[in-house]
């Protein structure tokens, strides 16, 4: 990997969600924090429904290479 790498950047990206979604990827995953069910539990530990950190890897499917992403030169 080229060190050079380290600490770049893409372009923000603004991902639109819809809780259903979020519940679908927490059970693929096996996780039931009720951080993703239960929107009074959540709204009370964190304004609402939250996705799992990795649920933003989905963002890579969005199109070719997927949008924001960086070229970090890896297969």
């Amino acid at each position: 990997m080229d060190k050079n790498a380290v600490g770049r950047t893409g372009q923000p990206v603004t991902m639109h969600v819809e809780r259903g979604k979020i519940r679908e990827f927490a059970r693929a995953i096996k996780d039931d924090n009720p951080i993703y069910f239960d929107e009074e539990h959540a709204r009370k530990v964190a304004g609402g429904i939250v996705p799992p950190p990795t649920f933003l890897m989905t963002q890579a499917h969005w199109g070719e290479g997927g949008r924001g992403g960086i070229d970090l030169g890896m297969d």
